[in-house]
């Protein structure tokens, strides 16, 4: 099961107290490609792909998921 939009929120609020923004959208941006883009596990894939997608939004973009 991937993560819940606020466990998605919890992360970002977390990485973002060791990382500044680009750090950590260079950071989900590699891990799209070297873990999302070729694991089997759907559940990793959409959890990545949803943290990713919340460092391509800005904090007034729509939710990601309900």
């Amino acid at each position: 099961m991937p993560i819940t939009n606020k466990e998605a929120r919890d992360i970002k609020d977390i990485v973002n107290y060791y990382l500044s923004e680009d750090e950590a959208k260079e950071m989900f941006g590699e891990l799209v490609e070297e873990v999302a883009d070729v694991t089997e596990n759907d559940s990793v894939k959409q959890s990545i792909l949803m943290l990713n997608k919340l460092y391509a939004n800005d904090a007034s973009g729509p939710k990601l998921f309900e």
